[in-house]
């Protein structure tokens, strides 16, 4: 089972256990997650989306059951299990905690650009408030140059680093970075 598996699953939970007036943030819920399934199973979806749409996916149930799970009105429990938790919390350590470390290229000047730019997201994945991802932004910039096409790994390294570098500052600004309880 997918994580949007486990989603969509959790969403028809909590939809069943609310009453009526409660259930349309959920049924919401449920319809977004189904819509970002779809674009992550399209054609046209980039090579990553299915990996992104899952660390959605995951926030998603977390931050529904967060709201659902206290509540006294429900005909039923809704509360992910203590497995569920764990899976989601397992798979979003390794979305937002992956680190690319750049490969030799043959190329002096690159090798070290990108060796800078790793550095400067180990800056960035280390902040935890606006004022550092901003000042963390500007030394990824500054590290940011042209990788030749011809150097195909090195443009994989680099693309991979970017990537990175907008996960972290996403789960900190999201506030899921660092994740709690670890």
């Amino acid at each position: 089972m997918t994580l949007c598996d486990l989603a969509v699953r959790f969403h028809g939970r909590a939809i069943a256990c609310a009453a009526p007036e409660a259930a349309k943030p959920l049924e919401d819920a449920l319809a977004n997650t189904k819509l970002m399934i779809d674009e992550a199973n399209s054609a046209t979806a980039p090579r990553n989306a299915r990996e992104k749409i899952a660390a959605l996916c995951a926030l998603s149930t977390v931050a529904q059951a967060a709201r659902f799970s206290p509540r006294t009105d429900l005909r039923c429990p809704v509360a992910l299990s203590a497995d569920e938790l764990e899976r989601i919390r397992a798979y979003l350590e390794a979305h937002y905690g992956r680190r690319t470390k750049p490969r030799p290229s043959g190329d002096t000047a690159l090798d070290k650009q990108l060796t800078e730019l790793a550095a400067s997201r180990d800056v960035m994945c280390s902040c935890t408030n606006a004022d550092c991802i901003r000042q963390a932004h500007e030394t990824v910039n500054a590290a940011v140059g042209p990788i030749p096409r011809e150097n195909r790994g090195a443009m994989e390294d680099g693309e991979a680093i970017i990537d990175e570098v907008s996960r972290c500052a996403e789960g900190i600004e999201l506030g899921i970075l660092p994740l709690p309880g670890r």
